[in-house]
């Protein structure tokens, strides 16, 4: 499984696209692109995408691919290059991507991209309801939550330990449809049995 991952450079060496591999403990491909647009909708930057892309698929023979997270036009870019090489690929909406994108510029893309998808994911089963509809996907849909349902879990034959001063934390992009604002709130109403917040993760204005 290789993790690939775009981003935008203003590096004016990067004008042709650059692909930049990271091979630790995760095998990770960047690609990067810089910003070549005219008009808004940046058409020569995603054909850059999709062009290298391809280019990635025929080095390492990848033989599918998964856009998990199928925001702006990502989507219709993987559709253009599994379709260029003759590989399936499926495609996940994931939370904003379907329910904020759908009033977007990108609602005409991401039905393009739907349509040719093998399998396409939602987060709970009414997005996928909607989405299948939305979009008339013909592929197999699936609801796969980001979430746990903690009442399919048994509660532990022990207490936990307490601590002397209880955390109140979250990991995600620290921005309101993440709800870092009813985070804050919740953290001045429980202040001060609860002293310690703890933030992970980008903030996004």
């Amino acid at each position: 499984v290789q993790t690939i991952l775009f981003h935008r450079s203003d590096r004016a060496e990067d004008w042709a696209g650059r692909i930049d591999h990271v091979g630790d403990e995760i095998d990770c491909t960047h690609v990067f692109t810089t910003d070549l647009a005219t008009e808004h909708t940046n058409r020569l930057e995603l054909y850059m995408r999709a062009q290298l892309l391809i280019r990635l698929i025929h080095e390492h023979d990848i033989s599918a691919l998964h856009c998990f997270g199928a925001h702006g036009k990502v989507g219709l870019v993987v559709r253009y290059a599994a379709e260029t090489t003759g590989i399936p690929y499926m495609l996940s909406f994931r939370g904003t991507d379907f329910t904020l994108e759908t009033f977007a510029d990108e609602l005409a893309a991401n039905r393009l991209a739907a349509e040719g998808a093998k399998i396409c994911t939602f987060n709970n089963e009414e997005a996928r309801r909607l989405g299948a509809s939305l979009f008339a996907i013909r592929c197999p849909t699936f609801a796969i939550p980001n979430s746990f349902d903690w009442s399919e879990f048994s509660k532990l034959p022990v207490a936990l330990p307490s601590r002397p001063h209880p955390i109140l934390g979250m990991c995600a992009n620290l921005w309101r449809v993440a709800g870092t604002d009813q985070l804050l709130t919740a953290f001045e109403q429980l202040y001060p049995e609860v002293q310690t917040l703890l933030l992970v993760g980008e903030f996004w204005k």
